[in-house]
């Protein structure tokens, strides 16, 4: 019995220093920031994320909601373009889907079509089979391009004259790319789909 009451003691006071010390040391219970992510997002990354409570239902990786929509546009395949080059020199955030917090590559096309009225899936790998298959010699501004790169699946949103806008990565802001021949989005396309009206 003192044996025990003996532990008991011990452990309390354990317990009670370590709390003391957590502040100090930087740990204990306060909120840790994770490390941001790539831009692709590898097959694990999309099961991780897709049984994530937080990324489903038009929430980003912090559990945020997306900003409300502006007015419902027209949902033609200019206004798509044109709604996703507006959002041109807006940061990358991993799982952002919001002009005022950033985005990743999905999620700038996510928000984009999402503005103009029409609902799609938020990564990029449904993306790629979501609305109707475009031939790439059929490409029109609006149409949502998908790329299979060794990072992962990415996707962006077609503005015509061979281009697309997109949220690369971590290092770069929401711009403008193009599909040139030779170039490194051309060697990794894989499919385009259109979801305008």
């Amino acid at each position: 019995m003192n044996k025990n009451l003996g532990f008991l003691l011990k452990l309390s006071v354990f317990l009670l220093l370590c709390l003391s010390l957590a502040p100090m040391t930087g740990c204990g219970f306060q909120k840790q920031r994770l490390p941001r992510q790539h831009t692709y997002v590898t097959s694990a990354q999309y099961r991780s994320a897709t049984m994530n409570r937080h990324y489903r239902g038009g929430r980003n990786w912090h559990g945020q909601r997306a900003n409300p929509i502006p007015a419902r546009l027209d949902g033609s395949g200019k206004t798509i373009a044109a709604t996703a080059t507006s959002q041109i020199g807006k940061p990358y955030v991993s799982g952002g889907i919001s002009p005022s917090h950033g985005f990743d590559c999905s999620g700038l096309v996510y928000w984009t079509c999402r503005a103009n009225g029409i609902d799609i899936p938020r990564m990029s790998l449904d993306q790629a089979s979501y609305g109707s298959k475009v031939s790439r010699s059929n490409l029109r501004p609006g149409d949502i391009l998908v790329f299979k790169t060794p990072h992962g699946y990415h996707s962006g949103i077609y503005v015509g004259n061979n281009s697309f806008v997109h949220s690369p990565n971590r290092r770069k802001t929401v711009r403008v790319e193009t599909l040139a021949e030779g170039t490194y989005y051309d060697k990794y396309y894989m499919t385009a789909r259109r979801v305008a009206r």
